[in-house]
């Protein structure tokens, strides 16, 4: 490992860098350097450029920037200007965070929620698709059959190319699902409309959703499992269900990321931008 390798912080610096934690441990190093001034100016000058430096390579100059600066920023009742996106939002408790955190599937119509509660736990879900052969791998390092990869991959084009709305009114024929724009001229299909409990997918969501629903019925895997499983499943995409492109997972930065209400990481298109997983 070379000199340059040790000092630079590549994950900090660059376009990695965080420019609200930039300036603020410039501001200490100011102060730091002003006070230091008061005794004695060389040292004060080699403070200065001390601290410019480590800001300079290392993104940061006090300890543990990156590690106490997402949770402090995250209680903070406003966001530093990072991308706010999120594959799903609900008007009840916040964005999906993938296998729903209340333990049902964000986005799923009111009248399934409350028939599925009790078997679409997470365990339930994940055996049925181990069982149905659509996971393989061991539970440490688990992995999607490449054959339900192609099928899932196909049926999202077929998706994607009609009518995306009365796609995903067929997964859940109990709820109403409308299109609607955002205040942002954001797209939005918004399952349950006009109830409390409504959700709004991205179109992306939508497309991976419903082409997930589709093709693990032909594995088998009944219907008050699949819906749940379809969210879950997100995480394993590798390319976009909108237009294709190649998906990666974005980090927050050292700032807090996605806002204070914003999950830790996105799995996005690198081509399109859309949002499909969230954790």
């Amino acid at each position: 490992m070379s000199l340059r390798d040790r000092l630079v912080r590549e994950e900090y610096v660059g376009a990695n860098r965080c420019w609200p934690c930039t300036a603020l441990n410039g501001a200490i190093v100011a102060v730091v350097a002003l006070a230091l001034a008061l005794v004695w100016t060389p040292l004060a000058v080699v403070a200065a450029g001390l601290g410019g430096a480590a800001i300079a390579y290392r993104g940061y100059v006090v300890p543990g920037t990156p590690r106490f600066a997402p949770r402090l920023a995250k209680r903070l009742p406003f966001s530093f200007g990072h991308s706010e996106r999120s594959p799903t939002r609900s008007t009840t408790d916040g964005a999906n965070r993938g296998p729903d955190e209340r333990g049902g599937e964000a986005g799923a119509d009111p009248d399934a929620a409350a028939t599925d509660s009790d078997s679409t736990d997470g365990d339930a879900v994940f055996d049925a698709l181990r069982d149905a052969g659509v996971l393989v791998g061991s539970d440490a390092d688990v992995a999607l059959d490449e054959a339900f990869r192609t099928a899932w991959r196909e049926r999202m084009r077929d998706v994607r190319s009609g009518d995306v709305v009365a796609a995903v009114g067929e997964t859940r024929p109990n709820a109403v699902v409308e299109r609607q724009i955002d205040e942002s001229g954001d797209e939005w299909v918004v399952v349950g409309a006009g109830t409390p409990d409504e959700s709004w997918l991205a179109p992306a969501v939508a497309v991976a959703d419903v082409a997930a629903v589709d093709a693990l019925a032909k594995y088998g895997v009944p219907r008050e499992s699949a819906l749940p499983a379809a969210s879950a499943l997100r995480a394993f995409l590798e390319r976009c269900p909108s237009c294709d492109g190649e998906l990666a997972w974005e980090t927050e930065g050292c700032c807090g990321g996605y806002g204070p209400d914003g999950p830790d990481r996105l799995l996005a298109c690198q081509a399109c931008g859309a949002a499909v997983f969230a954790e």
